[in-house]
């Protein structure tokens, strides 16, 4: 396994927890920048406030960020450069499309791993992210799959933004689908709008 997919198969079990695990509410500022991207961000986005932070050691896997309701609708947001340098805005860059690749891999071996059951891969594909400011396009997939007994459907999001990847992921109950698709759609535009507003 070469260092950068193994950088990301962390940064994946990570956010496998994330989508799984129950947290804690934490008072935060309505907005704050991440330092190293100059990326400045909202700590309400879809409706779902940020109540976890997470910086790690190693300092290419950058920072994570939490937000979540009380419904078991929640949303990861990864900012990192994973050891890359000048790395281009867009999805175009093939770093960005081997983040996208090691993510979706590894978010199958987590089934293999047994964290999550019947996972599917339901699609793959570029998406664009239109706002009054811009637009942002993402390379986008969608799965399905069980976890606590429940079945979910998550969608992850990959870009690169001011030298960083942003990658996102979103999950919810499948049974409160409808509720978790406009979530995840009104997430992933105010972060769109956050990141163009705030592009280098």
């Amino acid at each position: 396994m070469n260092k950068n997919r193994s950088l990301s198969y962390y940064v994946t079990g990570v956010m496998a927890l994330f989508v799984m695990a129950p947290s804690h509410s934490v008072a935060f500022q309505e907005s704050f920048t991440h330092a190293p991207s100059g990326l400045s961000l909202n700590t309400e986005m879809g409706g779902l406030k940020m109540v976890k932070k997470m910086s790690y050691r190693d300092e290419r896997l950058g920072v994570s960020y939490l937000y979540k309701d009380r419904n078991s609708n929640i949303c990861s947001l990864y900012i990192y450069h994973a050891g890359y340098k000048d790395i281009k805005d867009g999805v175009k860059s093939k770093p960005v499309s081997q983040q996208f690749n090691n993510a979706r891999i590894e978010i199958k071996s987590m089934a293999n791993q047994g964290r999550y059951k019947l996972l599917s891969e339901v699609s793959t594909r570029k998406k664009r992210i239109k706002t009054k400011s811009g637009t942002i396009r993402y390379l986008w997939a969608m799965f399905e799959f069980e976890a606590y007994a429940r079945a979910r459907e998550s969608h992850l999001l990959i870009t690169a933004r001011n030298g960083h990847f942003i990658k996102v992921r979103c999950t919810y109950l499948l049974d409160n689908a409808t509720e978790g698709r406009k979530i995840f759609g009104k997430f992933s535009k105010d972060l769109s709008t956050a990141l163009l507003r705030s592009s280098k």
